[in-house]
């Protein structure tokens, strides 16, 4: 209801927010989903995580259209809970059992380099970028 208001009084920064939350309660109820005894219980896990992934995916759009810090936040927030679904679909991902173990095993070679911050002096950092890490973590 809160997100047809929102949309209703074109209020962006609100709506995506709301957007975000209703991302994580499908989340929620996919993972309730999983724990039922109901003969349709991985139907009903498929259509949460296909609504959670939709709300998210719209509350980053709209989020990242604005670069203020109260924007901001509110869009890390929504990056987070995107990648967090997106996980989900990765069968490599902890829902599949690999879980911690598999991300202790693996092996990063830190090649992308950047400004890690922004205190003075800039801290220089390093990631691994291979598609395949990016996935599993």
């Amino acid at each position: 209801e809160a997100v047809s208001i929102y949309r209703q009084l074109r209020a962006a920064m609100r709506l995506g927010m709301a957007l975000d939350t209703v991302a994580k309660a499908h989340l929620a109820c996919r993972v309730a989903a999983q724990r039922s005894d109901r003969t349709d219980a991985s139907l009903w896990e498929r259509q949460h995580q296909l609504k959670a992934k939709t709300a998210a995916t719209e509350a980053l759009t709209i989020l990242s259209q604005r670069t203020t810090a109260d924007w901001l936040a509110a869009c890390v927030t929504a990056r987070c809970t995107l990648l967090s679904v997106r996980a989900l679909e990765h069968p490599d991902s902890g829902s599949q059992g690999q879980g911690a173990a598999g991300l202790r095993d693996l092996k990063l070679k830190k090649t992308f380099g950047y400004a890690g911050g922004l205190e003075k002096p800039i801290p220089f950092t390093r990631f691994d970028i291979r598609n395949d890490v990016c996935l599993r973590v």
